[in-house]
């Protein structure tokens, strides 16, 4: 740890101080001891230009129970800033002024002034700092006026600050003109005092949001805690966001320079890397099982993990690092995503913006086709109607009495026959009744006209007959 210019015995400095807009104004306090700090009973004072005596400006009923970190920051500001830890609408600061902190004992912890003030403590009095932007404590105990960074680390730099004509230059910062790519990932020229690395799934999705992740890295190579850094990004594409990992959405193909900056204390780093969005190209089929199949017509895999399927009110989250291979599918089953689709089902990127509507697929019945699972019916051929018809055609009714034995066997058998092409060619039971009942009726009026053209004597002949040939046949 630095030796920064202070009180004695003090763990807690005054590490930055924005002054306008009114509402962007804070101070920020960084605890450079390893163990946490008690604030209760502390309390910060307030002296503008001119003036001898020092006015109150945080009480200690707003320290009350309040703890700082150890290597952590404590912020305080005038509206709802991001992790505010003491929000005072009654904060006032201006050009020139001096402020201190003080402990349970009325002892001044640490001092600070910026302006045309004299009373600047044991540190260089900072510059007037301009509208939009604080005066921040360097690593050396020196001040610089640059963009607000309210619980991150401080820009250590008038070069990183933007402004080197009007503010100090750190003297222990050193620079190196090198860098270092790995995966088209570069770190800055300055040399940081830690390194980043940016996680990406690329290509991403223009349209879908894709997940980023950082992770900082001490001067030994071992990972940052989180708890202790700060990251901020910047997707090149106008947006900003903070967090480890956040989820981002290009909202047009293209390239993309993504960069990452994270900040531990008084030391910071970056990275970037390059990013390009591609449109989406996936379907979604809907198979006759009520499953989901998604199919990826690009060139390249796609990760569809945190994508999502729903259909009416149930909604199956797709597991992270899930990849459909470049031109191939997936198909989700019902019984594993608990969604029966229909129609109806969507993808949704992990935005919650619909990716792709379910179509059926080619040979689904959803597509408004009928299809009979059984096989189709047949019709009589003109061959069966005329073996059926055979009975009568061509013979005189005169003749029936010669022919009366053999045309009831010869009916008989046909209409069996008949029955039994049913039977193996597929017919329905409805159908196989119709067959018979016909064959019934074409047998009793070939037995009405033989009957109405006989003798009593034939009659009686006949039944004999009749009775001699029916008697050969067996019924199964």
């Amino acid at each position: 740890m630095f030796a920064v210019p202070r009180a004695a015995h003090a763990a807690i400095i005054i590490n930055e101080v924005q002054v306008s807009p009114i509402g962007n104004r804070f101070i920020e306090l960084y605890n450079t001891d390893t163990s946490a700090v008690d604030l209760t009973g502390w309390y910060i004072q307030r002296k503008t230009q001119g003036s001898s005596d020092f006015g109150s400006l945080v009480s200690s009923t707003n320290f009350k129970s309040k703890t700082i970190g150890a290597g952590a920051y404590f912020l305080i500001s005038h509206d709802q800033l991001v992790n505010s830890d003491i929000v005072l609408g009654s904060l006032t600061l201006t050009v020139s002024n001096t402020i201190q902190i003080k402990n349970t004992a009325g002892v001044v912890v640490d001092k600070i002034g910026w302006g045309d003030v004299s009373d600047c403590g044991s540190s260089t009095c900072a510059p007037n700092p301009g509208d939009g932007q604080s005066i921040q404590r360097t690593s050396s105990g020196a001040w610089i006026v640059a963009a607000p960074t309210p619980r991150a680390v401080n820009l250590n730099t008038a070069d990183q600050a933007g402004d080197s004509s009007s503010t100090p230059t750190d003297t222990n910062d050193t620079t190196d003109t090198s860098s270092t790519t790995a995966i088209s990932q570069t770190t800055s020229s300055v040399v940081p005092s830690i390194s980043v690395h940016i996680t990406a799934n690329v290509p991403v999705t223009s349209g879908a949001g894709s997940l980023f992740s950082g992770q900082a890295f001490g001067t030994q190579g071992s990972a940052i805690s989180n708890s202790n850094v700060r990251y901020i990004w910047n997707f090149g594409d106008g947006t900003t966001a903070e967090g480890q990992s956040v989820l981002h959405t290009f909202a047009y193909p293209g390239t993309y320079a993504v960069s990452l900056t994270a900040a531990s204390g008084f030391s910071n780093g970056s990275s970037r890397v390059m990013v390009d969005a591609e449109p989406a190209q996936v379907s979604l089929v809907l198979e006759s099982d009520s499953s989901l199949a998604i199919f990826n017509r690009s060139k390249n895999d796609l990760d569809i993990g945190l994508w999502s399927l729903a259909c009416g009110t149930s909604a199956f989250s797709i597991p992270k690092d899930t990849i459909v291979l470049a031109g191939k599918g997936v198909r989700f089953s019902a019984t594993v995503t608990r969604v029966v689709a229909d129609t109806s089902a969507r993808l949704f990127y992990p935005n919650s913006t619909v990716a792709a509507t379910a179509e059926p697929s080619a040979d689904s019945p959803l597509r408004g086709e009928v299809v009979d699972a059984s096989t189709p019916q047949k019709t009589f051929s003109s061959k069966t109607s005329a073996a059926a018809s055979t009975v009568i055609s061509g013979t005189d009714v005169s003749d029936m009495n010669v022919q009366t034995a053999s045309t009831l066997s010869t009916s008989s058998e046909q209409v069996a026959a008949v029955a039994d092409a049913s039977v193996s060619g597929g017919f329905s039971i409805p159908l196989l009744s119709s067959i018979l009942g016909l064959g019934a009726l074409l047998i009793l009026g070939i037995s009405t006209v033989w009957y109405a053209r006989t003798t009593p004597a034939e009659v009686v002949q006949r039944e004999r007959e009749t009775a001699l040939s029916a008697g050969e046949f067996e019924i199964e």
